[in-house]
């Protein structure tokens, strides 16, 4: 399964459903949108592609990492969970029937592991894909009139902003972090002699893949979790404001017919005045963007404080890559230097 269009096609395939809470999915319906995913794309060929299943877990991934981590969690504790309010994609992944004696290496623990790192990348892909649907959106604003449009220009700034968040950090963790340890992998695995030496270099593996992935820190993981919820929040609005706009300017054209150039700019004027207000009771459109980029730009610089702590307690320098690649053009660099002279960090409500 090295193709992406795999995942890309299961993901369209399974949106509507996974978007729905977790307990009205129907697990049934995944398996056969799954199977016919495998079977229309690069993977009908993999000999070991009847062995993939989906499965959906009773909490989220922050939940599960401090299950994992609690000492003595017993097997009826780790799979109890909460699922109110949680979705199918926050608790969907995939599981894998292993086969002895291969399952001496991949076993229940391994794949809990690796299940961890796929619903990490999943949601991050997920959270891409909503932003991307934004973007196609607001393809519409450019028929709008100048008035409505410029109401846009900060919510475009700040949507082209998460993606590029988003994106760079399932870059580092495809590119940067899982690809070279599984190249490193491949390479020892070449020169084992017994099953101990596998299951030795194989666990390293996982453990390099968990920890510069943010997996092996409940701080961390949550940050980047918030992260994405927000953009996701962000969507929601995005797509809701976008029916009122169509409507205002609906409205507008139709009324423009009957009256004359002076007129219909007054008009357009009052008509968006009157849209952005009934967004939201308290919150005009622009008040709610602004927030939106407040709420992100906090999360974000916190999430990059929080990778240079653990780099600078853990001396490693992996986790200190990101923080590079989302802050390239150091537009983030005067809050990060404000911020790392406090001790205690919160978002501003």
């Amino acid at each position: 399964m090295v193709l992406g269009d795999f995942i890309n096609q299961f993901m369209d395939a399974s949106d509507r459903e996974l978007s729905k809470n977790v307990d009205k999915i129907q697990p049934m319906k995944l398996e056969n949108l799954l199977g016919l995913t495998l079977r229309i794309t690069s993977t009908k060929f993999d000999e070991y592609k009847d062995d993939l299943h989906c499965q959906l877990f009773p909490f989220e991934l922050v939940k599960q990492m401090e299950k994992i981590h609690l000492a003595g969690c017993s097997y009826d504790d780790y799979w109890h969970g909460d699922k109110i309010n949680l979705t199918g994609l926050e608790c969907f992944s995939f599981r894998y029937d292993v086969k002895w004696p291969i399952s001496l290496i991949l076993n229940h623990y391994a794949i809990i592991q690796y299940q961890m790192l796929f619903r990490q990348l999943f949601y991050c892909k997920h959270v891409e894909r909503q932003l991307c649907k934004v973007w196609k959106d607001n393809n519409n604003t450019k028929k709008f009139a100048p008035e409505t449009a410029e109401l846009y220009r900060s919510a475009f700034i700040l949507r082209q902003r998460m993606m590029s968040a988003i994106q760079n950090i399932e870059y580092y963790m495809m590119i940067e972090v899982i690809e070279p340890a599984w190249l490193e992998f491949v390479s020892k695995i070449a020169n084992v002699s017994d099953v101990d030496d596998v299951l030795l270099i194989h666990q390293d593996f996982l453990e390099v893949c968990l920890y510069n992935c943010m997996l092996k820190s409940p701080d961390l993981l949550r940050c980047v979790v918030k992260l994405c919820n927000i953009c996701l929040n962000f969507c929601k609005f995005m797509q809701r404001a976008q029916l009122y706009f169509i409507d205002a300017e609906l409205t507008s054209m139709l009324r423009s017919d009957d009256s004359n150039d002076s007129d219909s700019d007054v008009e357009n004027l009052s008509q968006v005045q009157q849209s952005e207000s009934s967004l939201a009771p308290t919150e005009t459109f622009s008040e709610r963007i602004k927030r939106f980029d407040l709420e992100f730009t906090f999360q974000l610089i916190g999430l990059m404080k929080k990778i240079n702590d653990t780099a600078f307690d853990t001396n490693t320098s992996k986790l200190v890559n990101l923080v590079h690649r989302i802050n390239f053009n150091s537009f983030y660099k005067q809050q990060l230097e404000q911020l790392s002279c406090k001790n205690d960090f919160k978002i501003p409500l």
